[in-house]
């Protein structure tokens, strides 16, 4: 929300805390899974690709974002047969392997927010950089948004 006026400092946030329980059956899925830091940046096909090649194609690959990556397996087992042999490979992609708990929780992650209602008379970069670091960190806006081309919304990338 921004106020009218000038635009230093005019930037007020409402903050609200969201309370959601799992079912079951999610989380008996997610506890076959296993989470996975990348030790280089990379697109999570990549890593599905070379699991694949390595004969792994049992492994499913999700990004997470953040240079992580949620592995999808019916028996654990074969995650942890790959763990224990360190192969080269694996020990070159990824830097940690862990499985699944409730706390596995990104400290960081890239979102894009939709800004509606913002003012034309403030729609600039230093606007949205100003927006973005409320979140943590401002990474960048969309092609649509700095251009002017579409006014009814813009969309920011921060970290959170």
């Amino acid at each position: 929300m921004v106020k009218q006026g000038s635009y230093e400092g005019a930037v007020s946030v409402v903050r609200r805390m969201v309370v959601v329980m799992s079912s079951e059956e999610r989380l008996k899925e997610l506890e076959r899974c296993f989470v996975a830091a990348l030790a280089f940046s990379r697109e999570h096909k990549q890593v599905q690709n070379c699991l694949m090649i390595s004969g792994l194609k049992q492994i499913e690959v999700s990004s997470m974002g953040a240079n992580m990556v949620l592995l999808k397996v019916v028996e654990p087992q074969l995650v942890e047969e790959a763990i224990k042999r360190t192969y080269p490979w694996w020990r070159g992609m990824f830097s940690s392997v862990k499985r699944w708990s409730p706390k596995s929780v990104l400290k960081q992650r890239k979102v894009w927010l939709r800004v509606l209602g913002l003012p034309l008379h403030v729609w600039e970069e230093k606007c949205f950089k100003q927006l973005g670091d409320l979140f943590v960190d401002f990474v960048d806006f969309d092609e649509e948004t700095i251009s002017l081309s579409r006014l009814d919304v813009a969309r920011i990338c921060v970290n959170t």
